[in-house]
């Protein structure tokens, strides 16, 4: 009787690597999965009015400024090498470029929560949004509950630009032969 065991269906990357897409379409990728990911976040804020009083030139301002202080440098400190090295080791697929997205995204905000968790002197008490985020110096539940949305919400952009990305990089490159491992 055969034994079956999880290598018997692993897929290895063929011999020059997965398929790898044109430069021009790569480079498309890094400039229009960014500003789709400032422009969509700048629109679910922009529906509560948070835009100022006259919304188109505030809308631009915000857009231009996000694309040069934010998405753009993790685009280029995070994004370009996680692709660097994820190009060699997974299949540009729908759901690498989604995850790849949202690590890309939420990384830089892991670092601030735990850089101002770090360096925070305890206020006896806070509030945000109406409800007590810190009580006799210690974070409460709506503190961490408030985290966990900003998370999800940076991880749903991030997984949406890298959806966009895979669109213009990925989508549509012919599957190579896969080698599969023996024994």
């Amino acid at each position: 009787m055969r034994r079956i065991s999880l290598s018997d269906s692993v897929d290895l990357p063929p011999e020059g690597g997965w398929p790898k897409p044109p430069y021009w379409r790569v480079v498309l990728a890094f400039v229009v999965a960014p500003a789709f990911a400032t422009a969509l976040f700048l629109g679910v804020i922009s529906i509560g009015g948070v835009t100022g009083p006259e919304p188109i030139p505030s809308f631009l301002f915000a857009f231009v400024f996000g694309l040069i202080f934010t998405a753009f440098p993790v685009t280029v400190v995070i994004g370009i090498p996680f692709f660097l090295i994820l190009r060699r080791v997974v299949r540009p697929s729908f759901w690498a470029c989604s995850l790849a997205g949202a690590a890309v995204l939420c990384l830089p905000l892991l670092g601030y929560f735990l850089v101002g968790l770090a360096n925070t002197t305890p206020v006896p008490d806070q509030s945000a949004f109406g409800h007590v985020s810190m009580q006799h110096g210690q974070l409460t539940i709506w503190w961490w509950l408030q985290s966990a949305f900003v998370f999800g919400a940076a991880a749903a952009l991030g997984s949406t630009a890298g959806f966009v990305f895979w669109l213009i990089a990925a989508a549509g490159l012919k599957p190579t032969p896969v080698a599969k491992v023996t024994r």
